[in-house]
This record gives C-alpha cells, structure tokens and sequence, in this order.
C-alpha cells in the first residue's frame, strides 16, 4: 500500500470514527433526555443541540484535534447543559431565566392588551390561533395563555372543568395564580387546610375549578408529595402533611 493511499484510509478512519462517536453522544442525549421531537424540546435543548452539530461539524475535518480532545469537549458541553437543565428544573428563577413562563392574555374573559403588546401578539394573529384549535369567536374564550414554548393554550367559557398547576417542585407558578385570580396568601391558606406549612416537599400541586348544573364554580386543590422528602429547615414550622394531605379539598373557594 502505497503512503497517498495509507494516508487517506487514516483520514477517513479518523473521520469515520468521530462520526460514530458524535453520533453516539446524540442518542445517548435523546434517551436520556426523553426529547426526540422538536415539540418537547426547550430552548436549552434546542440551542444545546445545535452546538453539539457545530462541535461536530468544526471537528469532523479537522486532523488536528483528535479523538480524545473530541470526546472531552463534548463531554464539558454536556456538563454546562445538564448543569443549565438542573437550574431549570430545580429553581423558580432558573426556569424563568432560562425558559420563562406562561404569559396569560386573557383572564375570566378580560382580554388583557398591555400584554398582547408585550408578547408581540396582534389581535389577528390571536384569531389565527384559536381558529387552529377550532373556536371561531372571541366571546368563547375564558382564559388564554401563551406558553413558554411559543404556543398558545385556550380555556373556553363553556369548559364544565379547568385546571390550573399553582406549585411545580416546590416552587409556586405566579402566572398560574394570575389566571385563577388568586395569590400567595391564598395558596398557602389552601396548603394549610391540607395540613401543609411549607412548599418544600410538595411535587406539584393543581387548582381545579368545575362548574355545577346552574353555573356556579367550585374547586379544589389538588396535591402530590415528592418521593423523597427533604427536612424542613425550619423546625417551628416542620413540614407534616396530614393523613388526608393527598385528597383534594371539596370545598370552594
């Protein structure tokens, strides 16, 4: 074998090899992640995503980073994103930094226009979409929120059942309460009838509102623990559920 020809079966072994790898590193991201359709991606995957094809791309053609350089770079950008996700996941602030948070525009039938105007949203393109989900007047709409992945979530006045998450792992969703038309004192007034003096256990917890045969709304909270249950901090206010902490109280609100 001449050496033209032992160096090309080099360079493409070489090329061959970090595509498998590259590869690899991308279904290994997919079956971790559980996020294989653009639909259930965030902004954090998203952009992690094409910065992993640019790595790969960049690195590809180039015979003077090697494979173990390769694997190592890709492996410091996994740790930046999987340190960006916990922040997501774990903080109230992270999410709203890093993915935001649901944006209501209409609220019990009160269309709210400053913020219309602060989603970039015009009240044609707002036809547009709930004509995609098959209501075809504005009177029909109760609530209406844009989510944080750009789509919009459309509750109609006639819906016998809606429901709202008020908490989501311990931290509580204000965009929620702003929809219901509630706030913190009551959630935790709720909580408390439940037995709960604190957040910090709490996996999330969902306000449901349904209306009866002559109209009237009644709800309750609906609240599941996390498996792993931290200890509360405080010790004058320790987090005890009570025996009925999971069961949703019927009374209204």
């Amino acid at each position: 074998m001449d050496q033209a020809l032992w160096q090309s079966v080099q360079l493409y072994g070489n090329i061959a090899v970090k595509l498998a790898v590259g590869l690899a590193t991308f279904i290994f991201v997919f079956r971790t992640t559980n996020r294989c359709q653009l639909t259930q991606m965030t902004p954090v995957d998203l952009i992690g995503n094409f910065v992993m094809g640019g790595i790969l791309g960049g690195v590809i053609y180039n015979p003077d980073i090697g494979i173990t350089k390769f694997i190592l770079v890709l492996a410091i950008w996994q740790v930046l994103i999987v340190s960006v996700n916990f922040l997501r996941m774990r903080t109230e602030s992270g999410r709203k930094m890093i993915v935001g948070s649901p944006r209501p525009v209409v609220i019990k039938g009160k269309f709210l226009q400053e913020k219309f105007v602060e989603a970039g949203l015009d009240i044609g393109d707002f036809a547009t979409l709930i004509r995609m989900q098959g209501i075809h007047s504005m009177k029909e709409i109760w609530n209406a929120q844009i989510e944080p992945n750009g789509q919009l979530t459309v509750q109609k006045k006639e819906d016998p059942h809606i429901s709202n998450v008020v908490l989501n792992n311990g931290a509580m969703v204000e965009a929620a309460l702003e929809v219901i038309d509630k706030d913190e004192d009551w959630l935790k007034a709720e909580l408390q009838k439940q037995g709960y003096d604190s957040y910090e256990n709490i996996f999330f917890a969902e306000w449901n509102e349904h209306r009866d045969d002559v109209g009237k709304l009644a709800g309750n909270l609906y609240v599941v623990e996390l498996d792993n249950k931290k200890e509360s901090k405080n010790n004058n206010a320790p987090f005890r559920p009570s025996k009925a902490g999971n069961q949703p109280d019927t009374r209204g609100p």
